[in-house]
């Protein structure tokens, strides 16, 4: 026995010991890699990276290449794609500074390397992914074929009504707000998002952001899924027949630049792809569905895809049954014809099924779309950690790639981000998501909703806000294919909460014919809310419908609390003589007015709205330290150009020199005690108003608020006319009326007299038009029916019966026409 036991503990060290090599097959020959004693640890171009024994190599009958031997040189392994506006043969360079690169293939480099000096390639525009050394799951059998579906099927009313809801605006909104362009509320405190750079503190906010956003929408869970010293964000939609079978929408969440720490807006790159899962939790989370959904933000995914390995790996070890994975990875550059977008699919069977049923929902629901497929699963994004670890996985991906790749740049306003190619690119993943979830048409959901806070108890503004009573009147919907009689709705509570109370909780639809609509009528439910409810809490409220069958359908209510939150953004000076030298700025040994814009980046309207100016600066003397600025809307900013602050800097302030200020904001009862600075002497640099140059002489000017050192440039100011001027009698959805314009108007060169046509869909034109277009169309466009001479205000599927209404004022004594759509509803 003793013999015994010696001899097989030199049997096992001497395995432990056995020299192994890194080597690469081609991958025609997979179903020979499936039945060998090489462990396949990556797909790599169209090749398969695998581990084997020195003792075993002998017993391949197939080609292989001998690539490296363990231990690596360098630590780890990465598969690395250098950017497509760097010459491969820099790449190999730069590459080679750092790392050793064992193989190269027609768009991508194998590369020992240690981990610091990955994520310094990253930081130079390329992509690179980590290779952990665990087995990858290779398909079945390499199929080459594709199969593109000819017969398309009818269109699913829930998906069309789902879809049909996106809108470019909200949109532009969540990446404006992911992307650092405007200031956030998270965790109760403003933020402005200004990098998601994993080893930042910033990618900490933006995981909360997502959080919060997340936790608007009702959905069943949200949980942090930690892994190494970072994390993943993930909220789940439970399903009704499958609740333990799921799919997976995501983008990665971090990004990075050449000033990564600092500054990486990563609009394109990759706010885009996060904000796909956010628009599809917002929609999706309203309707029921067989199978369950997860909404995830991956992190650290410039590092190497560590956040979704690591949520991959423990699917892999739970033994999940993960149905499959949609990745949106920089889907919002378009430079060419705002349509062209690539399916990543592989050659697994399932994932190129999950890219049939993409180029399906795209027809189906006549999307736009113009797709490139391709049947390979390249390990540059998050797909990758999934589709190598057995999973059905595809990658959405811009068919124009964007130059402002990894950079600064990459902002919405770059001029090749395009918003409603984001906007159609996002509606297709959702239709092709809430396909495969299989939404359950049955029953009765809730449509919208609005409020009626007239005076005395409210405001009347339709903004629920804290303190206010209202009526909500509600519509709903049948999505049964019988009718429902006798139905009833309750409001109630998902959870104990004080701060909401209902005084008319039921409400009676009666009979509801298939797929009809149904309305409670102006005298809604009536509910109301505490005076501690902050900005944005959103209710735990949720409408439950039942009919005289006693059958049972809950939706969840997203209503939340709007409540102004006021911050100082921007500075407009009056220097004239002879207090200043009149260059608008405000510079040392100057007296000068200044007006401070208050922007509301709140859910409620700010009123009766003034501020205190103070500051301990000796050097900075306040004249005049009050301002008025009467009402602040939401999502605008205000001037005070009527009460302007009068200040003294003296002559010993040097330039450039940001004096510190406070100013102390109130409105109603709300105070808001906000620091900033006021730069005196500012050099800065302003932007040219000659929009069409070079051309000399120009044909015509362009003002805008930086622009306001030139003396022709307007004083931009914000004119209410609400309650002022006339509300015109735009009351259903898609209509045009025409009014009598008071002046004639040269526009483009022509002089119209007569009528100006107004839509409800946010454009007027100075024709005859009973067009109610609201499908955004490049123009000109003579093939379509858009009319001629369109001024687009806010061009989009409007619904005026909802809002504040349509205005017109003309003001004879300035001689000028103004129209306000004023907080007008999108359908």
């Amino acid at each position: 026995m003793r013999k015994f036991f010696i001899i097989s503990l030199l049997i096992v060290s001497g395995f432990s010991f056995s020299q192994e090599f890194l080597v690469r097959i081609p991958f025609s020959y997979v179903k020979q890699v499936k039945e060998s004693p090489v462990i396949p640890i990556a797909f790599f171009d169209n090749s398969i990276i695998g581990i084997i024994s020195a003792d075993k190599i002998n017993l391949l009958n197939f080609p292989y290449s001998p690539l490296s031997s363990f231990p690596l040189k360098k630590g780890e392994l990465y598969i690395v794609y250098p950017s497509s506006y760097l010459e491969k043969s820099d790449a190999r360079e730069i590459i080679r500074r750092y790392g050793e690169i064992l193989l190269e293939e027609r768009s991508a480099f194998l590369v020992n390397i240690d981990e610091e000096k990955a994520n310094f390639l990253s930081s130079l525009g390329f992509e690179i992914a980590h290779v952990s050394m665990m087995p990858v799951v290779i398909p079945e059998e390499y199929e080459m074929s594709v199969y593109f579906p000819k017969n398309y099927g009818k269109e699913n009313p829930i998906i069309r009504q789902i879809i049909d809801r996106i809108t470019p605006s909200e949109i532009a909104q969540f990446i404006r707000e992911l992307s650092g362009e405007v200031p956030v509320i998270i965790r109760g405190r403003e933020d402005t998002i200004k990098t998601r750079y994993t080893y930042s503190p910033k990618n900490s906010s933006a995981l909360f952001y997502l959080y919060e956003r997340f936790q608007e929408f009702n959905l069943d869970s949200i949980n942090f899924h930690p892994f190494r010293s970072e994390s993943n964000i993930v909220a789940t939609k439970r399903g009704l027949v499958y609740p333990h079978k799921y799919w997976i929408i995501g983008g990665h969440m971090d990004c990075v630049s050449e000033q990564s720490s600092v500054y990486a807006p990563g609009a394109d790159d990759n706010a885009s792809g996060t904000v796909a899962a956010l628009i599809a939790a917002k929609y999706l989370s309203r309707y029921p569905f067989k199978y369950s959904i997860k909404f995830i933000g991956w992190n650290a995914e410039e590092q190497g895809l560590y956040g979704s390995a690591a949520h991959a790996e423990s699917i892999r070890q739970r033994r999940d049954s993960l149905l499959g994975v949609i990745n949106g990875d920089m889907i919002a550059t378009e430079m060419t014809n705002r349509d062209s977008v690539t399916v990543y699919n592989g050659n697994r069977i399932g994932s190129i099924a999950m890219g049939d049923t993409f180029i399906v929902c795209n027809q189906r629901y006549n999307i736009g779309l113009r797709i490139g497929r391709s049947n390979t699963a390249p390990a540059n994004s998050d797909h990758y950690s999934y589709y190598s670890r057995g999973f059905e996985a595809i990658m959405v991906h811009e068919g124009n790639f964007s130059p402002n790749y990894h950079s600064t740049r990459d902002r919405i306003t770059a001029p090749e981000f395009d918003t409603l190619f984001l906007t159609q690119v996002i509606k297709c993943m959702v239709a092709t998501l809430a396909t495969l979830a299989q939404p359950i048409p049955s029953g009765a959901m809730y449509q919208r909703h609005i409020i009626i806070d007239t005076p005395p108890l409210g405001n009347g503004d339709g903004i629920l806000n804290p303190g206010e009573s209202c009526e909500m009147p509600i519509w709903i919907k049948s999505f049964s294919n019988y009718p429902l009689e006798g139905v009833k709705g309750i409001i109630r509570h998902t959870r104990p909460d004080t701060n909401v109370v209902f005084y008319d909780s039921v409400k009676y639809f009666g009979t509801i014919l298939p797929n009809d609509s149904a309305f409670t009528g102006e005298d809604g439910f009536n509910l109301v809310v505490s005076p501690a409810c902050t900005n944005g809490y959103v209710l735990p409220i949720e409408l439950v419908i039942v009919d005289t069958l006693e059958s049972t359908w809950v939706s969840p209510l997203n209503i939340k609390i709007g409540a102004p939150i006021l911050s100082p953004m921007g500075i407009i000076v009056w220097d004239s003589t002879p207090g200043g030298n009149n260059n608008r700025k405000l510079d040392p040994g100057e007296t000068a007015y200044i007006a401070i814009g208050i922007k509301n980046i709140g859910l409620g309207n700010g009123y009766n709205v003034y501020a205190i100016l103070k500051s301990a600066d000796p050097r900075f003397i306040i004249l005049d330290s009050f301002g008025s600025y009467d009402t602040i809307l939401k999502d605008s900013i205000k001037y005070n150009t009527f009460d302007k602050y009068k200040v003294y800097t003296d002559a010993s302030v040097p330039r450039e020199y940001p004096v510190s200020c406070t100013l102390i904001i109130h409105s109603q009862s709300w105070e808001f005690v906000k620091p900033f600075e006021i730069i005196v002497g500012e050099m800065g640099f302003v932007t040219d108003p000659i929009p069409d140059g070079p051309r000399r002489p120009p044909r015509y000017w362009a003002y805008d608020n930086v622009d306001t050192f030139y003396i022709e440039c307007p004083e931009f100011e914000w004119i209410e006319i609400r309650n002022v001027g006339v509300q015109l009698p735009i009351t259903q959805d898609d209509q045009t009326i025409q009014i009598n314009l008071p002046f004639p108007f040269r526009y483009y060169g022509t002089l119209y007299t007569g009528q100006l046509s107004v839509c409800g869909n946010g454009w007027i034109t100075p024709v005859y038009t009973t067009s109610t277009v609201y499908t955004n169309q490049p123009l000109p466009d003579p093939t379509s029916t858009n009319p001629s001479a369109m001024i687009c205000v806010n061009w989009d599927d409007l619904y005026p019966p909802t809002g504040n209404g349509i205005w017109f004022y003309y003001d004879t004594l300035n001689h000028r026409m103004i129209l306000e759509w004023d907080s007008v509803h999108y359908y």
